[in-house]
């Protein structure tokens, strides 16, 4: 499992993720961030970006957000989006996340 986690989640999202006393559901929420930036962007990793590049973090205040490097942000630059927004939530076994994408 340790391989898959490093290909998915950036040393930050790891630090966070296992500082909880239940990790794995603030991975799945972090993938499931993931998923909703590719999917609100119209974009798929067939495109050359990885998951990695795309990290939900919180900031100082605790709001989650998303930080993207390489082709995920090339993404947002090339279809002129401007901001990005990311709701997490979760329980013991559910985790979503939606992203909303501002042009």
């Amino acid at each position: 499992m340790g391989g898959v986690i490093i290909r998915v989640y950036s040393p930050f999202e790891i630090a966070y993720c296992k500082k909880r006393v239940f990790p794995t559901m603030h991975y799945a929420a972090r993938f499931a961030a993931k998923e909703s930036f590719l999917k609100a962007g119209g974009i798929g990793l067939w495109m050359g970006i990885r998951l990695k590049d795309i990290e939900a973090l919180n900031n100082r205040e605790g709001r989650p957000e998303i930080k993207l490097h390489a082709k995920a942000k090339e993404s947002l630059d090339d279809n002129g989006i401007s901001a990005v927004h990311l709701s997490l939530s979760h329980t013991a076994t559910l985790s979503v996340a939606m992203v909303i994408l501002e042009q």
